[in-house]
């Protein structure tokens, strides 16, 4: 590929990102400031546990296919993309029906509206999962203009359903999710065209499975801690206090996720150039790019606290009607959290380039388990902020376990392992 076709597919790689974060963020503030807080907060435990199914996807099949799919071509690689459909299509069916069997348990226990959102993203789960599947075969073929173009019609008409919802005065939060998993559908209808070549092709199902389960098994174990980290804190603050718990976490991480939208966008272009530091210049070299994205970050995150919690009052009374005025504090604790997973973010980048995805799951798991108990701690005596209180807790514990495993003896040892011939893997 030429200089400037790099540049240019690594531009709309960001852009992509962007596109996405900027796009769940509008539809989360719409959701947040027209819904009432009991009727958001279910739709932030729906969406919840829909992050927990995307995340088995992800780590056993696109997120391998980045790696194993990139060095295939012709007929192999038309055989390998049909199978791993194959293997796409059972998985995303198992945890539509697992989604199912939830909202089944949910209406059992008389939570009536939290049952129909996770049937919504039970129906929902299938063309969701394959708009991801698709826009990972063309990030594969390096094709990032048809992952923004296809990414783009997904975003457009997800928003798009959202405002004829808030229109109508129909929106609940079962609407919205089934307006997303219907705009994936549109989404993955118009990728098919450019995935003929092979959906006829016939492949090993029971290789390609081995293959991903293979390189995803640890993938999924740090996903299923990250989440427990992320996600299920939201899950437990409801069960402790209520769903309008919740929506209240959410509501204030929506002033915060602005970070997040661009520190996502930056990981697909730090991560290779951090890789080609240490191949070219060694690990000095590394650690002082390291150390500039450590300054970076964190001074971004401290400027954006500046600008942005002065004013959290008034854009907390514009953007939700008043609804969440008085949890500013909430704001100030989440943006510490932010403060210091900036920080960890240059040491889980150099674990990703020595290979040891191993040590990042071990990372989260402490994270998760500390922060999980320090909610089920906090909570029930300080309500909200106890609940807001465990995700900086969290973050450092991630940030102590990281600073101990990134000191240079393991990172020697972690180097020595991958000369001795342990395969590298580098998360995309």
């Amino acid at each position: 590929m030429k200089a400037s076709g790099g540049v240019r597919a690594g531009a709309l790689g960001i852009a992509d990102q962007v596109l996405l974060s900027a796009g769940n963020l509008l539809a989360g503030l719409a959701l947040a400031r027209e819904l009432e807080p009991s009727a958001f907060g279910v739709y932030v435990i729906a969406f919840a546990v829909s992050l927990a199914g995307a995340s088995v996807q992800l780590s056993l099949v696109t997120d391998p296919l980045m790696v194993l799919g990139a060095a295939r071509s012709g007929d192999d690689r038309a055989r390998y993309l049909a199978s791993l459909l194959r293997v796409q299509v059972w998985v995303c069916l198992a945890v539509a029906a697992a989604t199912g069997l939830a909202a089944m348990a949910a209406g059992l226990a008389s939570a009536a509206g939290l049952s129909a959102a996770l049937a919504g993203v039970a129906l929902a789960t299938v063309p969701c999962h394959l708009q991801t599947f698709f826009r990972a075969v063309f990030f594969t073929r390096l094709r990032t203009g048809a992952v923004f173009v296809n990414d783009l019609i997904f975003t457009l008409l997800r928003l798009a359903g959202l405002g004829a919802l808030m229109m109508a005065g129909a929106l609940t939060p079962f609407r919205a999710i089934l307006a997303g998993g219907a705009a994936a559908m549109v989404a993955a209808i118009v990728a098919l065209p450019l995935c003929r070549d092979f959906l006829g092709a016939r492949g090993s199902v029971r290789d390609t499975w081995s293959a991903h389960w293979g390189y995803g098994r640890w993938l999924l174990a740090t996903a299923g801690a990250y989440w427990c980290s992320g996600q299920a804190p939201t899950l437990i603050a409801s069960g402790i206090l209520s769903p309008v718990a919740a929506a209240v976490m959410k509501a204030c991480q929506y002033l915060v996720a602005p970070l997040n939208v661009a520190f996502n966008g930056l990981d697909g272009v730090l991560a290779p150039r951090a890789a080609r530091v240490l191949v070219e210049r060694g690990k000095p070299a590394l650690s002082r790019f390291l150390g500039l994205f450590t300054a970076a970050a964190v001074g971004a995150v401290g400027l954006y606290a500046v600008i942005v919690l002065p004013a959290a009052p008034w854009i907390m009374e514009v953007v939700y009607k008043g609804r969440y005025t008085g949890y500013v504090p909430i704001v100030a604790v989440l943006l510490l959290d932010a403060l210091l997973g900036a920080a960890c973010r240059p040491s889980i980048l150099r674990l990703k380039v020595l290979a040891d995805t191993r040590g990042i799951f071990v990372g989260y798991l402490w994270s998760a388990m500390t922060g999980l108990s320090c909610l089920i701690l906090l909570a029930p005596s300080m309500g909200v902020m106890g609940a807001a209180l465990a995700a900086p807790i969290s973050s450092g514990t991630l940030l102590l376990y990281l600073t101990i495993v990134g000191r240079p003896g393991i990172a020697t040892a972690v180097d020595g392992r991958r000369r001795a011939g342990s395969p590298a893997v580098i998360e995309p």
